[in-house]
């Protein structure tokens, strides 16, 4: 055959279909390795062709004529860099299709977030890493009180502390009345017993201003400054940072733990928190706090933050709605990650007028735009 009579240099550039099949296992590793580095180059070529119609837009750091000079000098089959090359060929080839995925992620986020006041972020629950973005600097800057989205905390901290059974249930009261403040639940009139894990689901205040009274009245504020509710994220420069005061009533405890009173926070520091439960998610070490993420997970699977659930993917997250520091009009936050079992990313929405139900509702098709383009 042509190819057995070719040198090795020739036969590096044949297309792999055209090589014999070697018998002896020195060849047939030289015959993989051929096929391997003629795929690597096939990829990052396709990955060139892309660029250059992108008009040179392209991954930062990306030498695009040091690349080209490299394939118009060919890949030799040495030993000593051949598989060195054909690495870097597909590390190219992986940062753009990262690239590409956080392109798409952005463009998402720009045509949901362009008519809204708030922001929106996307993080990289691996490296910490922002992927997207909508105003960080509203994200940094903005102090809110954070409403039901610290529930999952006030569990977490119940949980650990065995102060509460997860499997008993609280009767789910209504009117709701704390400190003269009215507080119903916004869950179906029908939901009227829940465990720890529906509490979260169905985000009810009844339950979480019930067992809220186990803890003193200092054990929460200490809980939310533990959390980070009071420190810069770190992930950008000039952060605005939270605050928490003492609550002196049992009233006041039961309001904070529902993130009504004596708390607010950054929607960078939310983010961050919630980052923090993804990581404990991908540990799960301490089967006490399982309670919490199952709740989290049935709040998208069919509880109020049903508006996040992504297509293709699962996802588990907390809506929150509270009024303006100054104003009675409300805001709307949902905190989360994907995927529900091995979060991958955390995602936050905070809309400046309007309720978590509206922020889930956009935290579901960014969550889809990710994992159809990852």
């Amino acid at each position: 055959m042509l190819a057995e009579r070719l040198s090795s240099a020739e036969r590096s550039r044949l297309p792999y279909t055209h090589l014999p099949h070697p018998r002896s296992p020195a060849k047939q590793i030289r015959y993989t390795r051929v096929i391997i580095v003629n795929l690597s180059k096939s990829i990052a070529t396709i990955f060139l062709l892309g660029f250059a119609l992108c008009g040179g837009v392209g991954p930062p750091g990306l030498d695009p004529a040091a690349l080209s000079q490299g394939f118009s000098q060919g890949l030799p089959l040495a030993p000593s860099n051949s598989t060195s090359r054909a690495a870097k060929l597909v590390e190219v080839a992986l940062d753009a299709h990262a690239w590409d995925t956080t392109a798409s992620l952005q463009t998402e986020i720009n045509r949901l977030m362009t008519s809204r006041a708030g922001a929106a972020v996307v993080l990289d629950v691996a490296s910490g890493k922002i992927l997207a973005q909508w105003h960080l600097n509203v994200a940094a800057q903005r102090l809110e009180q954070p409403g039901s989205t610290v529930k999952p905390f006030v569990l977490m901290e119940l949980l650990e502390k065995e102060k509460i059974n997860p499997d008993q249930h609280v009767i789910c009261h209504r009117p709701l009345y704390i400190g003269g403040k009215r507080m119903d639940c916004s869950h179906p009139a029908s939901v009227t017993s829940l465990d720890a894990r529906d509490a979260i689901a169905y985000s009810c205040n009844a339950y979480f201003a019930t067992v809220a009274t186990r803890l003193s009245l200092g054990e929460l504020a200490e809980m939310y400054k533990h959390v980070g509710f009071t420190s810069p994220s770190g992930l950008t420069d000039n952060e605005a940072v939270g605050s928490i005061s003492a609550p002196a009533d049992q009233g006041q405890l039961q309001l904070q733990a529902l993130g009504e009173w004596g708390i607010e926070v950054t929607p960078l520091e939310l983010l961050a928190a919630y980052h923090y439960l993804a990581r404990q998610k991908l540990k799960s070490e301490d089967l006490r706090t399982a309670p919490v993420f199952d709740g989290l997970e049935r709040a998208v699977k069919y509880g109020v933050a049903h508006g996040a659930q992504p297509i293709g993917t699962t996802a588990a997250g907390k809506t929150g709605t509270a009024a303006g520091l100054k104003t009675p009009a409300t805001h709307g936050f949902f905190v989360g990650y994907a995927p529900a079992d091995k979060p991958e990313i955390v995602v936050l929405v905070y809309l400046e007028h309007g309720r978590g139900m509206d922020a889930a509702a956009i935290a579901g098709p960014v969550m889809t735009a990710w994992w159809k383009s990852r």
